[in-house]
């Protein structure tokens, strides 16, 4: 099946479900999705004649939030990119031409009782899913365009996978993991006022056999402000402990046997601990 005929069937059975809505979206309706499980999500929407739909997958976590939130960035093909296809025939939703619509793991939460918030691409969405049945809610956001979710416990994979690539696989990695090592190590320190400053480099090493798609740490390191860490990206805020991290959007993987460094400043001298809360594997 092409992809405009997948999109199409798809859009069709979304909304022949929704004969069977439930009405207003309750905390009961949705609270299956918050049991720690990640949760694929699928997302489709019309906006100025064209269609968008949108696939990832989020997770709770009361460590980090207490609403579903984005663990890998999602990808969005949309109806008004047009390729033509081997047989040359003009074929819409070009995965050739994917795009990243959520930045961080904040760019999409879900709430409980079906509050949704959404910044894609710079433009910040809040709404009430308004209809719900057991797997599907629909909402209508401040810019006037419904928006149409899909939920599952089947996780979701990438657009434009080879048919030889394997699917997306999330994890919780038991205590004492030797396939993900993180490490620190002090290279600078000065003293402002009478603190004391200390700069650290910091590693993740890939020692497993399979490539990290994203991860999200946990910590109780003491950063000098929300400014002071690098080429990772904190969820919560700087108030709550501990704190939680997340890879850059612009970082795709971590391949196979590789290292990726970060950095960050604190007021102690001490190597802090970084523990892994969830992995995404491909």
């Amino acid at each position: 099946m092409n992809n405009f005929n997948f999109i199409f069937v798809f859009i069709c059975l979304l909304f022949l479900t929704n004969r069977n809505v439930h009405g207003q979206c309750s905390s009961n309706v949705l609270s299956q999705y918050f049991n720690g499980s990640v949760i694929g999500i699928k997302v489709i929407y019309f906006e100025s004649g064209s269609v968008s739909y949108m696939i990832g997958n989020s997770l709770y976590s009361a460590q980090i939030s207490s609403d579903l939130f984005n663990i890998n960035s999602f990808n969005s093909i949309s109806s008004s990119n047009v390729d033509c296809s081997r047989s040359n025939n003009r074929q819409p939703f070009d995965v050739n031409k994917v795009s990243l619509p959520f930045s961080d793991a904040r760019s999409l939460l879900i709430s409980r009782n079906g509050a949704v918030s959404m910044n894609i691409k710079g433009i910040k969405l809040e709404f009430q899913l308004s209809y719900c049945s057991s797997s599907m809610a629909i909402g209508v956001a401040n810019n006037s365009i419904p928006y149409t979710f899909y939920f599952s416990f089947n996780q979701n994979s990438q657009f434009g996978l080879s048919c030889n690539d394997t699917n997306v696989v999330t994890e919780t990695p038991k205590p004492n993991n030797k396939n993900i090592t993180i490490s620190s190590n002090i290279i600078n320190q000065w003293t402002t006022n009478n603190i004391n400053y200390y700069q650290f480099d910091g590693i993740i090493e890939n020692k497993s056999k399979k490539v990290i798609k994203s991860l999200i740490l946990s910590s109780s390191v003491q950063l000098r402000d929300d400014s002071s860490i690098w080429d990772l990206v904190r969820i919560n805020n700087n108030n709550q402990q501990p704190s939680t991290f997340t890879l850059p959007s612009y970082v795709n993987q971590i391949a196979i046997d590789s290292k990726y460094k970060f950095g960050f400043i604190t007021k102690s001298d001490r190597n802090p601990t970084f523990n892994i809360v969830s992995v995404t594997y491909q």
